[in-house]
C-alpha cells in the first residue's frame, strides 16, 4: 500500500512539474538602462519563483522607442510613459493600457567625502556648473533622459557653451561613472545610475521641475510571445516586494 501511495505522488509531481515547465516562456523585456540595476536584483528572483527566463536588451529609451516602432518584437516594454503612450496612439498593439511603473530623477553626483554642491537656487545651480572644472554627462545623442534634460537646462540657463567646453561625455547610462573614477569633478546622471556607484553622493537637480523626472511606463504586447508570463512579470514589478527592490535601487514608484 505504502508502495503503491509513493508511485501516485510520483506521478502526482511529475505531472505538476511538466506542467510547470510548459508554461515556462521566454520573455523579452525592452527595459530603459535605467531599469538595469532594480532588474540585476529583481530578475533572477523572478526567473527563480516562476520557470520563465528574461530576455533583457538594455538600451535608451530613445533606442527603446525606436525599435519598437520600428516593429522588433517584444513581450514587455518600458520606457518613457508619454512617449510610450504617443507609440500607442500611433497603433502600437498593447494587451492593456501603459502604466506607471518608476519615476527617476535627474541628479547632480560628487565624490563621498567633498563638499555638497549648493544648488537649491537656480542661480546657486548656474555658479556651482560655471565653477566646476568638468562636468560628465551621458552622450545626448544616445537619447539619454538626464542628459536630453540637462541640455535644455544649460540652454535656458545662457551657459551650454561654457558647460559644452569641459563636458566629459560617457555611455548611455553611465553618466555618473567619470565622477567615480575621478575623471570630473561633478556630473548629471539619474538616480539609478548613481546608486550603484557606493562612492558617490548626490542632489536631485531642480525638483521641482516635471521635466527633471522621467516617468517610466511598462507595457505588454498584444503580440506576447505568452501574454501570461508578460502580465506575471509585470504584476511581479507592482507587487509590494518589485516597488521595494526598484527603491533600493534609486526608482520611486510615483
Amino acid at each position: 500500500m505504502v508502495q503503491v501511495i509513493l508511485k501516485g505522488v510520483a506521478v502526482a509531481l511529475s505531472i505538476v512539474m511538466g506542467a510547470s515547465a510548459a508554461r515556462a516562456a521566454d520573455i523579452r523585456v525592452f527595459a530603459s538602462t535605467a531599469m538595469k540595476a532594480a532588474f540585476d536584483e529583481l530578475g533572477p528572483l523572478f526567473e527563480q519563483r516562476t520557470g520563465h527566463t528574461l530576455i533583457l536588451p538594455y538600451y535608451s529609451s530613445a533606442d527603446t522607442r525606436k525599435r519598437m516602432k520600428a516593429g522588433e518584437a517584444f513581450d514587455v516594454a518600458i520606457t518613457e510613459f508619454d512617449a510610450f503612450q504617443d507609440l500607442v496612439k500611433e497603433g502600437l498593439p498593447v494587451a492593456e493600457p501603459v502604466t506607471v511603473i518608476a519615476v527617476n530623477a535627474v541628479q547632480l553626483p560628487w565624490p563621498v567625502g567633498g563638499p555638497k554642491p549648493d544648488i537649491a537656487t537656480i542661480e546657486k545651480l548656474k555658479a556651482v556648473l560655471m565653477a566646476a572644472r568638468s562636468i560628465s554627462y551621458s552622450d545626448p545623442a544616445l537619447g539619454g533622459g538626464s542628459s536630453v534634460y540637462f541640455q535644455s537646462l544649460i540652454e535656458r540657463l545662457g551657459i551650454a557653451d561654457v558647460v559644452r567646453a569641459k563636458e566629459v561625455k560617457a555611455k548611455s547610462g553611465q553618466g555618473a561613472v567619470p565622477v567615480a573614477e575621478g575623471r570630473a569633478d561633478i556630473g548629471v546622471a539619474q538616480a539609478s545610475e548613481i546608486v550603484t556607484l557606493k562612492n558617490l553622493a548626490a542632489v536631485a537637480i531642480m525638483p521641482d521641475d516635471a521635466r527633471s523626472r522621467s516617468v517610466y511606463g511598462v507595457g505588454v504586447s498584444a503580440k506576447a510571445n505568452s501574454l501570461a508570463a508578460a502580465r506575471d512579470f509585470v504584476a511581479f514589478l507592482k507587487s509590494p516586494e518589485g516597488i521595494a527592490g526598484m527603491r533600493r535601487n534609486g526608482l520611486s514608484p510615483n
